[in-house]
């Protein structure tokens, strides 16, 4: 019976114990979109044993330390509103494993700011709210602060205080509303952060597997186009096996939002791009164990090199609609570069976000041409700040 490469499922769920696989993974697990190549690819290290002999032909190597690697592409689609809370995204697991951690926050607006807050520090108002931010979000002329863990309530006078950078936000006009979003920002495994997870890939029948599984994830796009989300795990495998495919999928039925008034700036600049890229560059090793059947105990995200790429046309340096895009290159300068998909204007909420790199450097330009119209194609280095772990946020509204 032949197998059908359209009936494909992906299966993943964050692992309890590191390299322990998950044993109950379901239809509430497989609940993505998949699109083009969903691909399985088994790497079986082999040792030969072609002795010296008589003859000259090869003998049967040995199959020893076992890795698989499974990728698919999928999309950022929003998981809607309940009550004024949105809810999480289809892709939210995946992102887990792939170096993100997830917040429910709160977000904070309104209230005039001096300084610059950093995402990570905490905040404070003396006798009203404290929390730790893991969003800024710049929003016409003024900023959105996206707040965990906050208590107490918005005080009417105290000013807000960054407790690392020496930022601060009036009280006076600012909002707090009690209603939830979701941040999902570059994180360092730290034993609760990044977990592991199990990855299946079902295909019309037979399942590949791996557990112990970490990865990366590349979002990219193009103008009146949803944001793709192109994904690769890697981790000890698991053998193959026939599996029928979940039945009772509850797969996302939502409209991806499209990159269309998508506000976006780089380095206070409104440039005119058509396509936007940004990759996690997460260095991947897998940690090797004789003890383990596969030879491997788990894959591990080492470091981490963010980086995006966008192509903004070319203006002049100086003077009306100028932006000096090599001067800042040539001085090292970093600041944020921001893109919202889904309409800015009317935005559905529950299926609209915002990506964020607050620290982007421009760290090469290559000259180039769109229809006749010049441009630049430039690289982006996504930084930390002097906190840390604040490369690239994902905020969902």
């Amino acid at each position: 019976m032949a197998l059908l490469t359209r009936k494909t499922q992906i299966g993943l769920k964050s692992e309890t114990t590191e390299g322990t696989a998950v044993t109950n993974i379901g239809p509430n697990d497989a609940a993505f979109n998949l699109f083009d190549s969903v691909t399985f690819t088994p790497e079986i290290e082999q040792t030969e044993r072609n002795a010296f002999r008589t003859t000259i032909g090869r003998r049967a190597s040995i199959a020893g330390v076992k890795t698989g690697t499974i990728s698919f592409t999928s999309e950022l689609v929003g998981g809607g509103a309940s009550s004024g809370n949105v809810q999480k995204p289809a892709i939210s697991e995946l992102l887990l494993p792939c170096g993100f951690a997830e917040y429910s926050v709160r977000k904070l607006s309104g209230g005039s700011i001096t300084g610059t807050f950093l995402v990570g520090e905490s905040i404070q108002q003396s006798g009203g709210i404290s929390g730790v931010i893991r969003a800024v979000v710049k929003n016409g002329s003024t900023y959105d602060l996206y707040i965990s863990g906050a208590s107490g309530s918005l005080g009417g006078s105290a000013n807000i205080v960054g407790q690392t950078s020496t930022a601060q936000m009036s009280a006076s006009g600012a909002s707090f509303p009690t209603t939830t979003n979701y941040v999902y920002t570059t994180a360092t495994e730290d034993g609760t952060l990044v977990k592991s997870a199990t990855v299946e890939m079902i295909q019309d029948g037979v399942k590949h597997a791996i557990k112990g599984a970490r990865g990366n994830v590349t979002f990219r796009g193009s103008t009146g186009t949803p944001l793709q989300a192109v994904f690769e795990f890697t981790g000890p495998k698991i053998d193959t096996v026939n599996h029928p495919l979940y039945t009772g999928v509850s797969y996302p039925t939502n409209t991806p939002p499209t990159l269309l008034d998508a506000s976006f700036t780089t380095h206070a600049f409104s440039g005119v791009i058509d396509t936007v890229e940004f990759s996690t560059n997460n260095d991947l090793q897998v940690r090797r164990d004789m003890n383990q059947p596969s030879g491997l105990i788990s894959t591990k995200i080492v470091s981490r090199a963010m980086a995006g790429s966008i192509d903004p046309e070319m203006t002049v340096v100086t003077g009306s609609g100028s932006h000096d895009w090599f001067g800042n290159m040539d001085t090292n300068a970093e600041a944020l570069t921001q893109i919202e998909v889904g309409n800015s204007t009317t935005p559905v909420s529950g299926n609209h976000f915002v990506l964020c790199a607050p620290n982007s450097q421009y760290t090469n330009i290559t000259p180039g041409e769109r229809n006749g119209i010049a441009i630049n194609t430039i690289d982006l280095a996504c930084n930390e700040s002097t906190i840390g772990d604040d490369d690239f946020q994902i905020v969902c509204l």
